[in-house]
């Protein structure tokens, strides 16, 4: 349901989108930059056992760089075992990314491991704040608990087809001068108010979750 030609705000989860549809796109991490198209309906039979419908196999679509997909499951991977989602692991290799919406009006976790890809959602149906509920509490631990009962007869694998970290760059990145440059004038600046005798401003509260990386 995003637009054609999004804002650049798009980055920073301005746009709404269904919670299948967000699932959906995490599955393209999960199956090394190809995507499924998500669907219901596997198969109906009647009574007597005879198939009415069959869905076909569908064909997946490489849409993002195997590259950049085995970098982001392993940054992902972090989320569950050092980050926001603690409360989501369950002792497999699992990745995925907590979420919360301004003024707790929404919670919400995506994860995945090799074989699923899940996604829960918590709120009010009038879009009524909670009560401070973050993504990497109630939905974590719902996408847990499930998570635990859908692989309690799958052996425990990793991501099969994730590739060597990339090398270190040989050249610097060109953008470490702007951020030096930025870092000395704020530098500067500080040390004019303190000859001022005037205390550099408080700093910004802690972070909510939604500041956070990861």
């Amino acid at each position: 349901t995003l637009p054609i030609d999004p804002d650049l705000s798009v980055a920073l989860g301005s746009y709404e989108v269904s919670l299948l549809q967000l699932t959906s796109g995490f599955q393209v991490f999960q199956q090394a930059g190809n995507r499924i198209e998500p669907y219901v309906i596997e198969s109906i039979v009647t009574q007597g056992g005879q198939p009415v419908f069959l869905r076909q196999a569908p064909t997946p679509l490489n849409v993002y760089d195997v590259a950049r997909a085995s970098m982001m499951v392993k940054m992902m991977k972090k989320v569950v075992t050092q980050g926001t989602a603690k409360r989501a692991d369950f002792g497999r290799p699992a990745a995925g990314k907590t979420g919360t919406s301004q003024n707790w009006r929404d919670a919400w976790f995506v994860g995945f491991t090799p074989d699923y890809v899940t996604g829960v959602w918590v709120g009010n149906d009038n879009d009524r704040p909670m009560n401070r509920v973050v993504g990497g509490d109630i939905p974590a631990t719902i996408w847990r608990r499930f998570m635990m009962t859908a692989h309690e007869p799958l052996a425990i694998r990793d991501f099969p087809w994730l590739l060597p970290d990339p090398a270190p760059q040989s050249e610097p990145d060109p953008r470490n001068g702007y951020y030096e440059t930025l870092a000395a004038e704020f530098a500067r600046v500080a040390a004019e108010l303190e000859a001022a005798g005037q205390p550099p401003a408080a700093g910004p509260a802690q972070p909510t979750e939604q500041d956070l990386p990861y």
